[in-house]
């Protein structure tokens, strides 16, 4: 959470400035799905981490129903919202598709939630979801601000905004007490590990 949250943020206040940048003004539209996909990344690790307790207490087949129904909703979805969406614009089409798997991934997560409390006896701590979110609102507050500051976003401006954006949530961070010193030597090992590679 402490880093699928503020990147999920960034990516979504920065999504169509990285989108222009790396493929062209053409595909500045682009940014509307983007908007949509964007949260997947903080659900995506919830789901890596819940689907990881299931594999690891030995019970796989509690999550196979529930994965077949996310299945089927999807294909549900993307049909309606696709046909529905693309009577306005091809943009508006892929948008729907990106709604569908976005709510499909929502309603995969509260599954999986339920079935970790469920049968596992796991609930989730809220703390470690509303500390990263609240610094995350900062950071793109000030990002928000920042953004305006620039005439025009280019590579050096960008890289400058991405910059601040991770001082200002990792500051945030450390005065909401969101870092403690097992995050920091974790993050130490990881360096480690990709400096090895």
């Amino acid at each position: 959470m402490m880093v699928s949250i503020p990147a999920t943020i960034g990516l979504a206040a920065l999504g169509s400035h990285i989108l222009v940048f790396i493929y062209g003004e053409e595909y500045a539209g682009a940014a509307i799905p983007l908007l949509f996909l964007a949260p997947i990344l903080v659900i995506s690790a919830y789901i890596g981490l819940a689907s990881g307790l299931f594999s690891v207490r030995e019970k796989p087949k509690e999550i196979f129903k529930i994965s077949l129904i996310v299945l089927l909703l999807i294909l549900f979805l993307n049909y309606l919202l696709i046909k529905i969406f693309s009577l306005y614009s091809l943009t508006f089409a892929i948008a729907g598709a990106a709604i569908a798997t976005l709510l499909s991934w929502i309603i995969y997560a509260a599954g999986l939630n339920l079935l970790a409390r469920k049968k596992l006896n796991i609930k989730t701590e809220a703390m470690l979801i509303v500390k990263p979110l609240i610094s995350s609102a900062i950071m793109a507050l000030v990002l928000f601000f920042l953004k305006k500051a620039f005439i025009d976003i280019n590579l050096i401006s960008g890289l400058l905004l991405v910059l601040s954006g991770v001082i200002v949530y990792t500051l945030a961070m450390f005065v909401l007490c969101g870092i403690s010193k097992e995050d920091i030597s974790m993050m130490k090992s990881l360096g480690t590990r990709i400096k090895f590679l």
